[in-house]
């Protein structure tokens, strides 16, 4: 006897959009009651029930994004009826045991949309298993034997074309597998050998297209931001279903006299003063175009809060409409008349995400105060159709879908991108051009670009939501500025080694700061560029560090380059060389590219030019490294951390691996190296 207390896609502590399906109580040879509940609302109403030929899932899923019904019915028409019954009730069992006894991932679940996957497979397996109908030698066969045999699955995945189609396919026979031949009833294949590409990396944007995307989306949300105070009182009228409707349509729907006619869209824009918003390629000249511009506004905003945050596609779709909360980390400074001269405060962008915890675990984003500004804009799109919807607008979903205004009787749901969208006309003039297509190639070296089409020169650029996450970790990276720490918080990464492969290879391309020439297409700094200020200021703080951190500390310093200056500052405090003239000395050194100095986390490095261990946080290789100067209190604070740190993994974690060598490494340092050198002194 086996017990399945909760399906694989219900996760019991921490779903709250659902409650929990029936249990199941396993018996050999039986399958689930007819009444038997696979999924139901958090109003505990039946959404999915074993016996019927519908499936809803949606209380379960995880993405903002609304999971199509599962349609068994639709896979009943056609001939061969009774033939199509059969098979029909053994896809919905095996899609049963996949949801109750699926080897889950490290999460322990399965998502909705992963099931629905499986279902569409399943889908095109019903029909294929029909089609052989056709085969005086084979007939038509049951899902047994297709998942059974291997001649018959490598024909099948010949039906259909696309990768996931192939990965998921091999994904059914492993489950089935891994469930058994007792429960399934006979032996799916599992060791399905499948030609599949790798999932390629997602592009960087060219910095041309970058700024571009920085410049246009900017302005968009300063075009829109202070000018839509009174769009939801407008969208509030279009609870009246002939409001901004033609006069002939009115007229059409039975309502007679001037007297009675509602205001078109024109008189309609025009009494709330809203045509200079809706103009240009947002123009609206009727409802339908109202709900299209509405949604090419939510569009522009989406993308805006991707180049500003990072954020996955789902974190952005899932925002609620209370989703900022302002934090001050710093008190206000003030003069000495009492004047605020400076504020300090973080905004936060309150979301959820369920990568790598399998459910929406509430998580926060660092935002500019232009991702404010677009979270406004939507917030004021969200009042309107919350009115029309006929909800509280507090408990609504910040991309609530605008063709409500079109149908004000349709049931709430977040807006779809997919289908009938009104891009930017700006978006249309991103062509690749031959520099782009050079940064492409060497921001992903691995990769050939000529083989992908879409990325061709004079192509317009393929716009996906995911690749303003990458791109801001790859030119966060290479201005310098943003250290992988504050990317893996932003990024919400589980350790720095994956925001470390969304970064790799920004060496090869130049920083996005400065302007760009269009005579030389080079990206110029002026004289009186910030950059430049740094730059001195950096050769000054060289020198100081040098002569202060260095020679002028009491300090033992620890590995060959600090070995060396031990030797070296022994003059300096026998008053055998001057000061004076070792800064002089030094200075010049530093200008030259000579010399140069970096605080590291264990004590300094001389190396001059990049270190890859050092932009990757590496910090025992400096223990091994030529250049290093190495001291005892920053070796001690590292060991002190680090042990801090592991109290937060259990020992099976991988985190728990990387850190316990790295402090195994520094304890040993200290005990071989440190104290050896003390006793022997």
């Amino acid at each position: 006897m086996d017990i399945a207390n909760i399906s694989r896609v219900f996760d019991t502590d921490n779903c709250i959009y659902g409650a929990a399906p029936d249990s199941y109580l396993y018996k050999k040879n039986d399958r689930p009651s007819d009444r038997f509940v696979l999924c139901r609302d958090r109003d505990n109403v039946e959404t999915a029930i074993y016996g019927q030929d519908i499936w809803d899932y949606n209380p379960y899923r995880l993405s903002g994004k609304r999971i199509s019904n599962f349609r068994f019915d639709l896979l009943l028409k056609g001939d061969f009826k009774v033939e199509r019954r059969g098979i029909v009730d053994e896809a919905k069992y095996l899609l049963f045991l996949i949801q109750y006894y699926a080897q889950a991932g490290h999460t322990g679940t399965v998502a909705v949309s992963t099931l629905y996957g499986y279902y569409q497979v399943m889908k095109s397996a019903v029909e294929y298993c029909i089609s052989l109908n056709s085969n005086q030698f084979v007939g038509i066969i049951t899902l047994s034997e297709l998942f059974s045999n291997k001649n018959f699955l490598a024909n099948f995945l010949t039906t259909k074309s696309g990768t996931s189609f192939k990965k998921r396919t091999r994904a059914i026979g492993q489950h089935l597998s891994y469930i058994g031949q007792d429960k399934v009833g006979f032996m799916a294949i599992a060791e399905l050998n499948i030609d599949v590409e790798e999932s390629e990396q997602t592009p960087v944007i060219p910095t041309q297209i970058y700024l571009s995307f920085i410049n246009h989306l900017t302005d968009d949300v300063d075009i829109l931001y202070g000018k839509l105070d009174d769009l939801p009182d407008f969208l509030n009228e279009f609870i009246d279903p002939l409001y901004g409707r033609s006069h002939e349509t009115q007229k059409s729907r039975g309502i007679g006299g001037k007297g009675q006619w509602r205001s078109n869209m024109s008189q309609a824009l025009h009494c709330y003063e809203l045509e200079g918003v809706f103009s240009g390629d947002l123009l609206v000249d009727s409802v339908r175009a109202l709900s299209s511009a509405l949604k090419g506004i939510q569009y522009r905003m989406r993308l805006a809060l991707h180049l500003y945050t990072g954020m996955r596609d789902q974190e952005v779709m899932r925002l609620p409409y209370n989703c900022i909360e302002q934090t001050t980390i710093s008190e206000e400074g003030k003069d000495n008349d009492g004047k605020v001269i400076t504020e300090s405060r973080v905004i936060k962008l309150i979301s959820t995400t369920t990568k790598y915890t399998g459910y929406r675990e509430s998580a926060c984003w660092y935002a500019a105060p232009e991702a404010e500004k677009a979270i406004q804009v939507l917030q004021i799109i969200c009042q309107g159709l919350a009115k029309i919807y006929g909800v509280d607008v507090n408990k609504c979903d910040l991309f609530l879908n605008p063709a409500v205004v079109l149908k004000p009787n349709k049931d709430i749901d977040i807006v779809n991108f997919g289908t009938h969208l009104r891009k930017p006309v700006w978006m249309e003039a991103l062509q690749i051009s031959e520099k782009d297509f050079a940064e492409l190639q060497e921001s992903s070296p691995e990769r050939d670009f000529n083989e992908s089409p879409e990325f061709h020169v004079g192509s317009i650029w393929p716009t996906r939501s995911h690749q303003f996450r990458r791109s801001l970790a790859f030119y966060a990276s290479s201005s310098g500025f943003v250290k992988l720490p504050t990317l893996k918080r932003q990024f919400k990464h589980l350790t720095a080694d994956i925001t470390r492969y969304y970064s790799r290879n920004f060496e090869n391309i130049n920083t996005i700061f400065g302007c760009y020439n269009e005579e030389t297409k080079e990206f110029d700094l002026p004289r009186e560029h910030i950059i430049n200020e740094c730059q001195l200021g950096a050769n000054t703080q060289v020198v100081d560090l040098l002569m202060y951190d260095l020679l002028g500390s009491t300090e033992k310093l620890y590995g060959k380059t600090g070995g060396y200056v031990e030797r070296q500052r022994e003059g300096l405090r026998n008053n055998e060389v001057l000061i004076e003239e070792v800064r002089s000395d030094t200075s010049l050194r530093v200008d030259k590219g000579e010399l140069f100095y970096r605080e590291t986390l264990l004590g300094g490095c001389m190396k001059k030019g990049k270190c890859d261990s050092f932009m990757l946080g590496e910090i025992t290789e400096c223990l091994t490294c030529d250049d290093a100067s190495i001291k005892e209190n920053k070796v001690d604070i590292q060991i002190a951390d680090l042990r801090e740190q592991l109290i937060n993994f259990e020992e099976a974690d991988g985190e728990y691996q990387i850190l316990s060598s790295e402090l195994a490494k520094l304890v040993s340092y200290k005990e071989h190296r440190m104290k050896q050198e003390e006793a022997f002194v």
